[in-house]
């Protein structure tokens, strides 16, 4: 927006025909000076944020509107009470097309529903609220009117002083305790504060010392289970602890009994490179994303027990595989036949295309035959 169209959208753009004697800005343009929300002035209508006094339902769609909801209502003058106006306020439900209104009543200081809405019949008493409970009007009327019943309101009063005395006083006493030793209270909470950042510097330190650019929580019995999972048992297990449920846990992947589980070479790289980026990000942008950090921590957790399982699984099998193709090398080597291959299907493919093999070569060399012995009776 240029400097010309920001100053005529503020209003302090005065034409050069403008002529200050003839009236304001808004009569020169023809405008009022609420805008849109004077398009029915001439009706005497204004547009208003209005806003529900209490919880309310709808006469149309039946929905609960809340209380506080706000609505752009057109508000107009419909009487008076006394001297006081009455004003009526015109609005439309959010969610059909049932329009309602709700007028101020100046005799009760309260708002009335007139059409396409009702109130919510709510109910509260003082003694649940705990608050004080103010007087009707009838009571206000007999108070005015009734010397005796002026008397007995007033004793029933002091009565009630008298039962409260005590609670005001505790309160006020505990008060004046909270309020008169400034220092101790301060000392406490600067205490409280120091305890807060030890811990705080504590959680950093031993995550530096993981090598983890974050601060580690305390431990929880749900980490523990949740570890205990993870990892098919090992010292992260219930009853275990130390050394000896590390010995439990290798000796139920690896079947070493003492030795601790190492994991496998992929997701030990994931760890580490998970660990130079969360470095690197939090180098440059001085905070890594923790979901993120923490969600490939997880994967990498996850995928370690399932690989190392399968790792071992596998070892026995894989190595006997081995022992036969070199049994079958030694042997062929020492016969000085060719040696076998691993692969059964291509050794079957490679048995089945050599009879063709010898078909093609013993064609190629009858006509390189044919081709010779032609050239020399020509010659």
């Amino acid at each position: 927006m240029s400097s010309l169209a920001a100053t005529q959208a503020d209003g302090y753009y005065h034409p050069p025909d403008w002529d200050p004697r003839k009236g304001g800005l808004n009569k020169y343009h023809g405008s009022h000076a609420l805008g849109v929300r004077a398009k029915k002035i001439d009706q005497g209508i204004i547009v208003v944020r209005f806003e529900l006094p209490h919880n309310a339902w709808c006469g149309g769609c039946g929905r609960p509107i809340g209380k506080g909801t706000r609505y752009n209502a057109e508000k107009r003058k419909v009487g008076n009470y006394h001297s006081t106006p009455i004003w009526a306020f015109e609005m439309k439900c959010a969610t059909c097309p049932q329009r309602f209104e709700i007028r101020t009543d100046p005799a009760t200081a309260r708002y009335v529903c007139v059409s396409g809405v009702r109130w919510k019949e709510e109910e509260f008493s003082a003694e649940s609220a705990e608050t004080i409970e103010l007087a009707d009007e009838e009571t206000k009327r007999r108070l005015a009117e009734d010397p005796l019943f002026r008397a007995e309101y007033a004793e029933a009063d002091r009565k009630r002083g008298e039962a409260a005395k005590g609670t005001l006083e505790a309160l006020a006493t505990l008060q004046t305790a909270r309020s008169d030793d400034a220092y101790a209270l301060n000392a406490a909470l600067r205490a409280r504060s120091r305890a807060v950042r030890a811990a705080d510097a504590k959680a950093a330190a031993d995550g530096a010392a993981r090598g983890l650019p974050m601060p580690l929580l305390p431990a929880t019995d749900d980490d523990a289970r949740a570890a205990a999972e993870a990892f098919g048992g090992g010292r992260f297990a219930s009853g275990g602890s130390g050394d000896g449920g590390a010995g439990a846990g290798a000796g139920a992947v690896g079947g070493g009994v003492g030795k601790r589980r190492r994991l496998p070479a992929a997701p030990a790289r994931e760890l580490r490179r998970t660990a130079r980026a969360d470095v690197a990000a939090a180098s440059i942008f001085g905070e890594e994303p923790r979901s993120a950090r923490r969600r490939r921590l997880e994967q990498a957790v996850a995928r370690a027990p399932a690989a190392a399982t399968r790792a071992v699984s596998a070892a026995p099998a894989r190595a006997t595989r081995l022992k036969v193709v070199r049994g079958r090398k030694a042997a062929a080597a020492k016969s000085g036949a060719a040696a076998p291959t691993r692969r059964p299907v291509a050794a079957a493919t490679a048995a089945a295309a050599a009879p063709q093999a010898g078909s093609l070569a013993a064609l190629a060399g009858y006509a390189s035959s044919s081709s010779s012995s032609s050239s020399d009776e020509g010659g």
